[in-house]
């Protein structure tokens, strides 16, 4: 009976000791630091950047119960086609701001990956640059040497194209990393793993895409009621540049005589239309932009009512602007919501006889329109 008791009371200890290693390797496995990464799909991803930082460190770093930080980055395009990075991190040493502008996303990333590593642990980064520096003999002056870039790394772009934006400590004396000691700055990531992409090249889809998309449109003005007008179109992306092609049409629709109910036509509208937009506003998920182009078609008309119904057309002509809005969902997917206004040209009324004018456009049209877009 009391082997038994000994036997119980030695296997309740061992469960409360299997219990505290788990909980222990938890909190080992735990990474000391937390990243939030908000930035546009083509961008390398939150794991790329913390793998980058693990690879600065000198491997995944360790907590040691004080030593953690927190970091959240944001991502936006520029109006030049470029990128630009708000970074806030917190410490135990304190909290800081810092932005950052690159020509490409993935520089900014390892741009990031550099700052975050650098107020993580500035002694490590130093050991981690100093292990990749080739052997040299003493130098006798008292300037540090900057370390030399492995072999391994890619080519870097001139320091000038990662230049801080401005720096607003918030709550401590210095920005995070202020006693770092001077590294150059890196570009690009030096190449990871296949287990770890980092997104795709710079120089594809921020500079140049393809996309279409089809929607439903109001069109107020270019009949005596507002009608739906059908769209579709094709999209050319070029940097901050937009062109479109696109085709519109007006199903049947009945307009009768003022003096005359009985009497009037049936009106059906075809347009294209070529114009070019210019990006004015990006964010992480949306563009604005400003659009001005040309719309070619004609009206046919079909008089109903009368003795000798005739049919007729009329050719279309209207310069128009507008204004617009397109939302990434969730890639390729788009939305556009635009709005905007056409004059037409040379408006010709439609006329039955021995009844009158039926219909004349209106010298100013209003159009509106929301589509779905796919975008490669």
């Amino acid at each position: 009976m009391a082997f038994m008791i000994l036997w119980r009371r030695v296997l309740t200890a061992a469960s409360f000791l299997c219990v505290a290693l788990t909980v222990r390797t938890a909190a080992a496995q735990e990474h000391p630091i937390s990243l939030s990464w908000q930035a546009p799909d083509t961008c390398p991803s939150s794991a790329a950047v913390l793998q980058e930082i693990d690879r600065l460190l000198g491997g995944k770093p360790r907590t040691n119960g004080r030593q953690r930080l927190v970091a959240k980055a944001q991502v936006t395009r520029t109006g030049d086609g470029g990128f630009s990075l708000t970074l806030r991190t917190e410490s135990p040493d304190g909290a800081g701001e810092r932005a950052l502008g690159a020509p490409t996303c993935e520089a900014l990333a390892g741009a990031a990956a550099l700052v975050i590593a650098l107020g993580f642990d500035p002694a490590a980064m130093t050991t981690e640059a100093a292990g990749d520096s080739p052997a040299g003999p003493p130098s006798s002056s008292p300037v540090a040497q900057a370390p030399v870039l492995p072999p391994h790394a890619l080519p870097v772009a001139p320091p000038s194209s990662i230049a801080p934006a401005a720096t607003a400590p918030v709550g401590a004396t210095a920005p995070v990393g202020a006693t770092a000691p001077a590294l150059p700055v890196r570009a690009a990531f030096t190449p990871a793993p296949a287990s770890a992409p980092l997104g795709r090249p710079a120089a594809s889809h921020e500079r140049f895409g393809l996309g279409g998309g089809a929607g439903l449109g109001l069109d107020v003005g270019a009949f005596d009621a507002p009608v739906a007008v059908l769209r579709v179109w094709a999209t050319l992306l070029v940097a901050r540049y937009r062109f479109d092609a696109a085709l519109s049409h007006v199903p049947t629709t009945t307009i009768a005589a003022p003096d005359r109910p009985t009497a009037g036509g049936r009106f059906t509208f075809v347009a294209g239309a070529a114009s070019a937009c210019l990006a004015l506003l990006s964010w992480t998920n949306a563009t604005a932009a400003a659009c001005a182009g040309l719309e070619l078609g004609q009206i046919s008309a079909e008089g109903y009512g009368v003795t000798r119904p005739r049919e007729g057309r009329a050719l279309w002509i209207a310069p128009q602007a507008k204004l617009d809005l397109t939302f990434l969902l969730a890639s390729p997917l788009a939305l556009r919501l635009d709005a905007g206004a056409e004059a037409p040209l040379g408006r010709r009324p439609f006329v039955l006889e021995n009844v009158g004018v039926v219909h004349e456009p209106s010298p100013l049209v209003g159009r509106a329109g929301l589509g779905a877009e796919l975008r490669f």
